[in-house]
């Protein structure tokens, strides 16, 4: 496991034990990208996620917990497709949008995957699985490791 990933994962841990908001009431109406979810329903995103630069497999926003201090961020998404379609998506949309995806993915398989993608301003970790496809993207800033 890379120092990168084990980082993503204690993020993800951060963002729901410590400091983490979820808001009823969310702070602004998401702006998607061309590359992003065409319409985010349910939850919406924080005002200052990144969503010109990181794109959201579309589907239905269930959770948003944001960590002000590390400005990172865990959204959840129930997507529109099946989850391995979403999986393939979200992985096409971030790799466009010029992240790298690394060595280490976990599970890559009918039940469940996951990947972390980098670019010069973020690190994204994708988590996917099924019954109920669900797309978790553990999102932090590059220089945050």
């Amino acid at each position: 496991m890379t120092s990168r990933y084990a980082a993503a994962l204690a993020a993800s841990l951060l963002l729901a034990l410590a400091g983490c908001s979820g808001d009823d009431e969310p702070t602004a109406d998401p702006t998607p990208s061309d590359s992003s979810t065409e319409a985010l329903r349910g939850e919406e995103l924080p005002a200052g996620f990144p969503t010109e630069e990181v794109p959201l497999v579309g589907g239905e926003v269930t959770k948003v917990l944001e960590n002000e201090g590390l400005g990172s961020y865990l959204i959840e998404v129930k997507p529109d497709t099946s989850f391995q379609v979403a999986f393939s998506d979200a992985t096409a949309q971030l790799t466009g949008a010029g992240f790298e995806m690394g060595k280490d993915v976990i599970s890559a398989g009918p039940d469940s995957s996951t990947a972390d993608f980098t670019s010069d301003d973020w690190f994204v970790v994708v988590t996917g699985s099924v019954p109920a496809p669900l797309m978790q993207y553990t999102v932090y800033p590059s220089d945050a490791q």
